[in-house]
């Protein structure tokens, strides 16, 4: 993280409350730890499978510009499945789940 030119300050205070609700909060913070470590921990997992992936490793070797356009090209994607979806629910007669059944490449023409 860069370090700032203006000077920053950091003041705590102490929390006055009472024991009962001190354990409580303790026990609160704890269960959150522990969930976040155990999201982050299976998220960091997923990550390192994710680049030891072949998919992963062509995409790192493609010339930035092809990567740009591929950008380009899921977003459009995307927002194109997201729009079909949105056209098929105000269609009569047009089955509500028909785009969220198919892939978003073969419902994108269907706008």
């Amino acid at each position: 993280m860069k370090k700032t030119s203006t000077p920053s300050f950091v003041l705590e205070f102490a929390l006055a409350v009472q024991p009962e609700e001190a354990s409580v909060m303790a026990g609160r913070f704890e269960a959150g730890c522990r969930s976040f470590n155990a999201v982050l921990g299976d998220e960091l997992k997923a990550l390192d499978l994710m680049r030891q992936s072949k998919q992963w490793q062509n995409a790192r070797a493609l010339p930035l510009k092809l990567k740009v356009v591929a950008k380009h090209f899921l977003a459009r994607l995307v927002r194109g499945h997201a729009r079909a979806v949105v056209a098929a629910k105000r269609e009569p007669g047009y089955p509500a789940n028909a785009c969220l059944q198919n892939p978003p490449d073969l419902c994108v023409g269907m706008l």
